[in-house]
């Protein structure tokens, strides 16, 4: 089994959020888990970047260009995605910039 296939199973195992980009589109990637795949097609929950789920996408493997996994975005998306409705009713909060590498998942966590 490729690595490309075996991250597709986890995250259809576990839910875990990866990032799909296409070929020949630069508006971006999906973000979202793999709820199904086969040789041919992948199935995935969609988020917007707000958190909110954003319906099913079906596309056909061979227009997948690479696959993102693990990453600072996955890790910061996921807290959006956990705190979605929370965040909806949170009020604006001056906060400092953060320093580090990580600074999307520190600011997140200090709202």
């Amino acid at each position: 089994m490729s690595i490309f296939y075996k991250i597709l199973e986890n995250s259809k195992a576990n839910k875990e959020l990866i990032g799909l980009w296409k070929y020949n589109d630069d508006e971006g990637f999906w973000c979202g888990y793999v709820i199904n795949f086969n040789e041919n097609f992948i199935k995935i929950q969609h988020y917007t970047k707000f958190g909110k789920k954003d319906g099913i996408i079906i596309a056909q493997m061979s227009d997948i260009e690479s696959v993102d996994f693990q990453d600072d975005y996955a890790q910061a998306m996921q807290y959006v995605i956990d705190n979605a409705d929370r965040l909806d009713n949170e009020v604006t909060i001056p906060i400092d910039l953060p320093q580090s590498e990580g600074w999307q998942l520190e600011y997140l966590k200090e709202l």
